[in-house]
């Protein structure tokens, strides 16, 4: 239960996201009110009606304006994004219900006629916060989880394509050397030195496709032919020491364990909850959430 409530909803939402959000809120609180009415069988005319359901909206509005002030005091302390849990979604939600309510009492003691309703209410014993509405207020609560996660997959799916336009504009420039190119193309790049099994292994940094630690040690893998199916060699190096010999500008570490030379990247996918990197010799390596906006931010920028 509790990975469950940790799971995030939506990552940096952001306040135009949350705008979205109440204002379907409001909406299907708008819309709620008759049905309810109906089905609680509390006999009140089209006007009585209509006015009963702006007084519920207006109240539900105010409460979400005031916890969004307060949840913009906060976040001015740290910053304008912000992560979104199921947990914490169902907290918030349950704060908004809960304001509206107290919200709703206040405007009920200051109108006549929403005071005359709230009457009426309480004359079919349904009292000032009935259960029965509970299973509506939840079933708003699963919808409004439903739109983030599609507007979530849809941003992240629209990301995700222009990232891939800027991988393709990062690459030209870093193409990898073909075969007839070989013994002269890339002789000012700096070359890579390994020690392997007892010798020193010298590589040109442009035929390297990818890097992949294993603790203290590291397959790297080599392109020979123009297939780029070529050989691996695993040598006792760290991560970060092949980071430090390789050139900034042609290769990128997209998870912790993995380096990948850009001139061989295809694009990026998305597998379920997850990113892949796709390469041109059919290998796919899995991206870190993490360090999706360091690639556009560091490399893959125009």
């Amino acid at each position: 239960m509790i990975p469950w409530l940790k799971q995030p909803v939506a990552r940096m939402t952001t306040s135009a996201m949350r705008m979205r959000f109440y204002v379907i809120a409001i909406i299907l609180v708008a819309i709620s009110v008759p049905f309810l009415h109906l089905y609680m069988d509390v006999p009140l005319s089209l006007a009585e009606l209509a006015i009963h359901t702006l007084s519920i909206t207006l109240s539900t509005a105010v409460a979400i304006l005031l916890l969004e002030l307060l949840l913009r005091i906060y976040l001015k302390r740290k910053t304008k994004k912000w992560s979104l849990s199921f947990g914490l979604f169902w907290l918030l939600f349950l704060g908004v219900t809960l304001l509206s309510f107290i919200v709703m009492n206040v405007t009920h003691d200051l109108l006549p006629i929403t005071l005359d309703i709230w009457d009426r209410h309480i004359k079919h014993d349904l009292g000032a916060a009935p259960w029965k509405i509970l299973p509506v207020i939840l079933l708003i609560g699963y919808i409004l989880i439903q739109f983030i996660l599609r507007y979530k997959t849809a941003q992240e799916l629209a990301d995700l394509k222009k990232l891939n336009q800027q991988l393709q504009a990062a690459k030209k420039g870093i193409e990898p050397p073909d075969n007839e190119a070989k013994e002269d193309r890339h002789v000012d790049v700096p070359k890579f030195v390994l020690p392997y099994k007892g010798e020193t292994l010298y590589l040109n940094p442009a035929w390297i496709i990818r890097v992949e630690s294993n603790q203290n040690y590291c397959s790297i893998w080599v392109a020979s032919n123009e297939e780029q199916s070529g050989s691996s060699y695993m040598v006792r190096i760290t991560l970060s020491e092949v980071l430090n010999q390789l050139p900034g500008n042609m290769f990128l570490q997209v998870h912790r364990s993995h380096i990948v030379n850009i001139a061989y990247a295809s694009g990026l996918v998305r597998q379920d909850r997850n990113y892949q990197l796709q390469l041109t010799n059919g290998d796919c390596i899995p991206v870190s959430r993490s360090r999706i906006k360091q690639i556009r931010q560091r490399v893959l920028s125009p």
